[in-house]
């Protein structure tokens, strides 16, 4: 409350004080608020170094990290003190600890999962990073000792809220549906790194984030994905995530609930798009006839009532000539699938592909097959039958990525992402279907 007064701003949000604690109603109520409350804020106060609410804004100023001003004008006199009778030109400003030590990565707010909607909503935010203050705004990044900065310089850390901002500040027309969700996957890939302390507030604490997306584009929101009814084509590049947990999907695991298994929410740990779709044009496979979500009280912070894509597309089961798991087949989970299967497990347990779509390797316009065409398919696993709808219903198990062009063992590629099956997917099998996909 002291820097808001030293500010001059007379009012203030804390969310553990404004949203009653344990009561389920007002924390429904005002976390679906998040948007309004840091897109309108006049400037968003973060202790980056805290650990939790009990952490606190203090500085603790250690020698080494303290900032020297030094002022020179036209004729090299150096300063400490501005001279009010002399012109200097020129400001240069020092610290004793090098700035390379300035890591983001070690500061536990930038590892947390509600975070993320207040770094991108909010107008600006003054960071107390310990040992000094660091201002961000929509335009620059500037910490205390004068050096411009950004969050992260890993790729794979990026907040990508510049690219973000740059999405829903755009006028209508001047940026397409189709970059705006490969902004989303980036964004969501990012979110999926971070830490929540329970993993029941995946979907709420992104609440926030999706109501002012979809505000701004005009996209509905599907438990985590955005789409557009007039183009539906956009939903099935969603479609295509994969859970790895950091390389390793053997540790990842379905989650329990009504989150509906097509959404990357189903899964804990971290999750990747296929970057087929980015680099080459797509041919869809599936035609998506329908998309729904229900929710009991208010979108993302409520319970899923009920939840399902509907598609019409070829599928096909799992091929016999398959003696083993190839690694181009990404499990979602594997608390419930043995890691390397025989193929009789899979006829027990009733897999089926779905072709989601096929990305040309060349850049024209033919739609005719090629063979150097990568694949895209479902791995889904047939789940009951929704008598209301007079169709079956299929729960999502994985995803398979296949190239037409004969990969061999010894092709060994670096993404996961780019490896691809040598074996048919579709060898003559195939059986046109429509179905929902809860």
């Amino acid at each position: 409350m002291s820097v808001a007064r030293e500010l001059g701003v007379r009012y203030i949000w804390i969310d553990a004080l404004c949203i009653i604690q344990d009561n389920e109603d007002d924390w429904e109520r005002e976390s679906a608020k998040m948007a309004l409350v840091y897109s309108n804020s006049c400037l968003n106060i973060a202790a980056a170094f805290g650990h939790d609410n009990t952490t606190g804004l203090a500085l603790e100023l250690a020698p080494q990290s303290r900032c020297f001003r030094i002022y020179a004008n036209h004729t090299d006199e150096l300063s400490t003190v501005p001279d009010a009778y002399s012109q200097y030109v020129h400001q240069f400003y020092f610290r004793l600890r090098p700035r390379a030590d300035l890591d983001f990565d070690q500061f536990p707010l930038f590892k947390r999962a509600w975070v993320q909607q207040e770094m991108i909503l909010s107008p600006r935010t003054l960071y107390f990073c310990g040992d000094q203050l660091i201002w961000k705004c929509r335009r620059q990044w500037l910490s205390e000792d004068h050096s411009t900065c950004m969050p992260f310089d890993k790729d794979e850390h990026q907040i990508l809220d510049s690219t973000l901002r740059r999405v829903m500040g755009q006028k209508a027309g001047l940026y397409t549906n189709e970059q705006s969700v490969l902004t989303w996957q980036s964004w969501i890939e990012d979110y999926k790194r971070r830490y929540l302390t329970y993993e029941t507030d995946r979907l709420p604490a992104l609440a926030g984030i999706s109501a002012y997306f979809t505000s701004k584009t005009g996209a509905s929101s599907l438990a985590g994905l955005v789409w557009w009814r007039k183009e539906p084509d956009l939903l099935l590049k969603q479609l295509a995530w994969y859970a790895t947990e950091d390389g390793n999907p053997a540790n990842a695991a379905r989650r329990s609930g009504r989150v509906p298994t097509w959404s990357w929410a189903s899964v804990d740990g971290t999750i990747r798009f296929t970057r087929e779709p980015l680099l080459h044009p797509l041919r869809p496979q599936v035609q998506v006839l329908d998309a729904q979500v229900l929710w009991r009280g208010s979108d993302f912070v409520s319970e899923i009532q009920e939840a399902y894509i509907e598609v019409r597309g070829d599928m096909a089961p799992w091929p016999p000539v398959f003696t083993e798991i190839p690694d181009e087949v990404h499990w979602d989970f594997c608390d419930s699938i043995d890691a390397k299967p025989q193929p009789m497990n899979y006829e027990i347990l009733g897999l089926e592909f779905l072709h989601l779509f096929d990305v040309a390797a060349n850049d024209d316009d033919d739609k005719s097959p090629k063979p150097d065409s990568n694949h895209v398919a479902l791995i889904l696993q047939r789940h009951g039958r929704d008598h209301s709808a007079g169709l079956d219903t299929y729960r999502r198990i994985g995803l398979c990525i296949q190239s037409s062009r004969g990969w061999t063992d010894e092709h060994a590629l670096d993404d996961p992402g780019d490896l691809y099956t040598y074996h048919p997917i579709f060898p003559g099998r195939k059986e046109r279907k429509h179905i929902r996909l809860i």
